[in-house]
């Protein structure tokens, strides 16, 4: 057959097959628009249908119960949830039948339940009139509502005059409701069920006249409904314009959804429908035009996409061809470099299978730790000490358990030929579950990295601390027997030169008395030093016991006051105490003296002139602390010197005073007894500004009373009282 034959007969049958597919789609489409169209038929009438049931509900319990209560009813209503359950209602009311002569009753009824302004209306003289009573939720808009007599208007009354003589639900033709009292106005239309006073139902007209209460009814502002029916979107499909009556005018608009320009294609421009139906006895009319959104919901025609289909294999193909190559180099290039790091890795790799833990790959690493090639062996075979050290066990367990494992530090012994040569090393060794596809194990991977000389220089590392240890125990017990044993004939020197001095062996000129003052001087300074060795000695080698427990912190303060009186009075300083009365402190009394003593001693040692005090705060910050402040007006210390003053055999001279007596110890040993009472020793100074000491301290949680009157009034007279000489110690807590 020629090729042209062929060619053509191609066309044709394509030029078929397409006018079929665009038949079979534009009948798609009709049935698709269609059934759109009833839907959004149904959705109206179903909505209406409940709020029929809930208005046939609100008349059967009004009904039943004629004197309900303003609160019962809306309680019946909250618990409806109009807003939320029933969406597009403007709420849910009743209407009352009044006689002429009841009006002024209702409306004095209405206005003591706080209905001021509440009035029938409209203010006409008629033979029956009708009051909406109620009506729920409240809001301003059905607020406006109340009293108002639906029966006086047209539209209105024709749908309750029918409700009422058919004794059942009634819908009203296009309205305004009262209820638009701001904002753009909308058309509505109300929904009517009658109210009758009658144990069994009228089944006359005549006797639904007479035994009308009222009606329970429902008004409707038309696109707050259909927004509620259909959401922000409508029908998702379709448009739809809804009349009031069988003709689609104008003037019986209820809702438009159409929301601009149709951008409809013109292959649907031919699509519409009118759909007529009744609602509570009112006839409607719905026009259906397609939505932008239905030309979306088309199938697409097939030959352009079985076209673009094969173009789209076609081109998949290839590109699976081209990405399967690539992933052949990729995997040979990833076996390559994974080779490469196994041999170029300065750490042992191997990889064990089966329960037996055969090694089945090891690098070079692992290689140069044995004598001979491992690879095919099992690991008892290569390691015959791998049993004894627990190496099987763990190899075992992670082949069991599938979980990972760390070994640090684990020592291995290596044996060459028979184990003769063996050599013992050390390694950090990760154990790894290698698996299967399936997730079942099928190894071990082992990862050791050698650290026999990490290993053995922390084993150095320790036996140096141990030396270093018992070196400084033999230094600390050195200097607490020498300064023991420099004590003794001391204090027997000081005996001797005090009873030479007080006449014992003849008389002394006054000229020997100084000598020997001096010779004393010397003596208590030198027994001083040797005080402080032998107390750092204690602490450092750890013999030094602390007695803690409550302490009376201001009888401590004003001990160590009145013993550096005579230093006070010599420099003529003032010290200033403000520590309250009973404040317990948790501390080893004797340890704080001394602390205490040291610090005050040092301050008036460089302070000039001004004075020296201490006072106690609690901060905010540290629930349950006290710190004590030893704070001076002296030379200062500059601050990059602040922590050398707590270094043993140190002393800062605080850079800008003569060169002072001591050892270099009284701050070191004052911080760690502050430390070994739980608490601390810190310092803030400038050079010039003086200095401040602050030791930390456990509070305890007793007040003032807990300390008996007697002792806080001695402490208090003590500490008040004049030194002597120029130097008074002033209270700042007495006078505060």
């Amino acid at each position: 057959m020629a090729p042209w034959v062929v060619f053509a007969g191609a066309l044709a049958l394509t030029l078929a097959l397409s006018w079929a597919t665009a038949a079979a789609a534009r009948g798609r489409d009709a049935v698709r628009f269609e059934r759109a169209a009833i839907q959004a038929r149904h959705r109206v009438t179903s909505r209406l249908d409940i709020y029929i049931a809930l208005l046939r509900s609100t008349a059967g319990l009004v009904a039943a119960q004629p004197d309900i209560a303003r609160d019962e009813f809306d309680a019946y209503v909250e618990r409806l949830r109009i807003r939320e359950n029933y969406p597009g209602a403007q709420g849910l009311g009743l209407s009352l039948r009044v006689s002429p002569d009841s009006v002024a009753a209702l409306e004095s009824r209405l206005r003591a339940e706080g209905f001021g302004d509440f009035a029938v209306r409209p203010d006409s003289a008629r033979a029956e009139y009708h009051a909406i009573v109620f009506l729920a939720p409240l809001d301003p808009r059905n607020r406006a509502a109340l009293g108002y007599d639906m029966f006086t208007e047209p539209i209105r009354r024709e749908a309750m005059e029918r409700a009422r003589d058919n004794a059942d639900a009634a819908m009203s033709g296009r309205v305004t409701l009262v209820q638009e009292i701001a904002g753009r106005r909308q058309a509505g239309f109300l929904l009517y069920v009658p109210v009758y006073d009658a144990d069994a139902f009228p089944a006359t007209v005549e006797e639904r006249h007479q035994q009308l209460i009222g009606f329970a009814y429902a008004p409707f502002r038309a696109d707050d409904l259909f927004a509620g029916i259909f959401g922000r979107t409508l029908a998702p499909e379709v448009e739809m314009r809804l009349y009031d009556g069988p003709v689609a005018a104008d003037s019986a608009l209820l809702h438009d959804s159409r929301t601009g320009t149709s951008l409809v294609t013109p292959r649907y421009a031919g699509l519409a429908d009118t759909l007529q139906f009744s609602v509570a006895g009112r006839p409607w009319t719905m026009i259906v035009t397609p939505a932008p959104a239905f030309s979306e919901g088309r199938r697409a025609p097939l030959a352009p996409v079985v076209a673009l289909l094969g173009v789209i294999v076609s081109v998949a193909l290839l590109a699976l061809a081209r990405a399967r190559r690539r992933a052949v180099l990729a995997v040979a290039e990833a076996r390559d470099m994974f080779g490469r790091v196994l041999e170029q890795a300065p750490v042992a790799i191997c990889v064990l299978r089966g329960p037996n833990h055969v090694l089945e790959v090891a690098n070079p690493s692992y290689r140069a730790l044995l004598p001979t090639d491992p690879v095919g062996r099992a690991v008892r075979q290569v390691i015959p000490a791998a049993e004894a050290h627990g190496f099987v066990e763990t190899l075992d367990r992670v082949y069991a358990s599938g979980s990972p494992l760390v070994g640090n530090g684990d020592e291995i012994a290596y044996a060459g030929d028979g184990g003769d040569g063996a050599a013992s090393r050390h390694f950090n060794v990760l154990y790894y579950p290698f698996t299967r596809r399936d997730g079942s194990t099928d190894g071990v991977i082992v990862v050791a990295i050698d650290v026999t000389a990490e290993v053995q220089s922390r084993h150095d590392a320790e036996h140096a601390r141990q030396e270093a240890e018992h070196a400084n125990r033999a230094k600390s017990d050195f200097l607490a027997a020498m300064s023991h044993e420099l004590r003794t004939p001391l204090n027997a020197i000081a005996g001797y030169v005090q009873l030479v001095d007080m006449g014992v062996y003849g008389g002394v000129t006054s000229q020997q008395h100084e000598v020997l003052a001096r010779v004393q001087r010397s003596g208590s300074h030198l027994l001083s030093l040797i005080n402080d060795v032998l107390n750092f000695a204690k602490l450092e080698a750890g013999r030094v016991e602390f007695d803690i427990r409550d302490v009376d912190l201001r009888r401590v303060v004003a001990d160590v006051i009145h013993m550096v009186e005579p230093q006070l009075e010599a420099r003529q300083l003032a010290c200033r105490l403000d520590v309250a009365p009973g404040l317990l402190v948790r501390a080893d009394e004797e340890k704080l003296r001394q602390v205490l003593l040291n610090l005050l001693s040092n301050a008036i040692k460089f302070t000039e002139e001004g004075s020296v005090t201490i006072h106690e705060t609690a901060p905010s910050d540290r629930p349950g602390v006290r710190c004590l402040h030893v704070t001076d007006t002296g030379i200062g210390i500059p601050e990059d010197r602040h922590a050398a003053v707590f270094d043993p055999f140190v002393q800062v001279n605080r850079g800008l005073a003569k060169p002072t007596e001591g050892t270099g110890l009284g701050l070191a040993i004052s911080r760690d007894l502050a430390r070994g009472m739980g608490g601390d020793l810190t310092v803030q100074s400038r050079v010039a500004a003086g200095s401040t000491f602050t030791v930390t301290l456990q509070a305890v949680g007793a007040d003032s009373d807990d300390v008996s009157d007697d002792v806080s009034d001695d402490v208090s007279d003590d500490v008040s009282s004049d030194a002597g000489g120029g130097t008074a110690l002033a209270d700042d807590h007495t006078l505060s």
